[in-house]
């Protein structure tokens, strides 16, 4: 009799065993398939929380800095006055959007520029901040190319009037004369 019990009890815990060893099983697969999707959550919601990407950025000014930190090139709209040997100067006319190039030392070396009024340029200057060098449309002038010495003085003026009739070439010497024009001044 103490053989059978003893089968008896061997069998139970055997199933008891085999129910058990089920349990670990599927309690393994049920953890697999919770952290597999609290994975996928977590990075599906940090693909969400990031800012949408745009194809435009829209700023007043941008400056673009040299490995010191020094404004070489700024872009904006209206555009700054211009830095002249550490000072800063008014501008002949309002620039309402353009680009201006700088020196190590801030000063306007040129840019390009657009008014209002539908005027636009494009000037180079040198070393020192004086201008030598001018493509331009001015609505009421017309348009041109003026060049002139770093001392303001020598000039060669090319100019095709509004309306384009009577276009003219003007050159001045160093001490202010003009020593040509085309055609002669009538």
């Amino acid at each position: 009799m103490d053989a059978q019990v003893d089968a008896m009890n061997f069998r139970v815990l055997e199933e008891r065993l085999q129910r058990s060893e089920r349990w670990v099983r599927l309690s393994m697969i049920g953890w697999g398939i919770t952290v597999t999707l609290l994975v996928a959550a977590i990075l599906t919601s940090t693909v969400h929380a990031r800012q949408p990407q745009t194809d435009k950025l829209r700023v007043r000014e941008l400056a673009i800095v040299d490995e010191m930190g020094r404004e070489r090139i700024v872009i904006a709209a209206p555009l700054p006055n211009p830095v002249v040997n550490g000072r800063v100067e008014k501008r002949i006319r309002v620039v309402s959007a353009g680009v201006q190039f700088k020196a190590p030392d801030g000063t306007e070396r040129g840019g390009i520029a657009a008014s209002d009024d539908g005027s636009f340029m494009f000037g180079i200057d040198d070393e020192r901040g004086h201008e030598r060098a001018h493509l331009y449309y001015l609505p009421s002038r017309g348009s041109g190319v003026y060049l002139q010495d770093g001392n303001d003085k020598e000039s060669v003026s090319l100019l095709l009037p509004a309306g384009g009739r009577d276009p003219k070439l003007v050159m001045v010497d160093e001490g202010g004369k003009q020593i040509a024009e085309m055609p002669p001044q009538k």
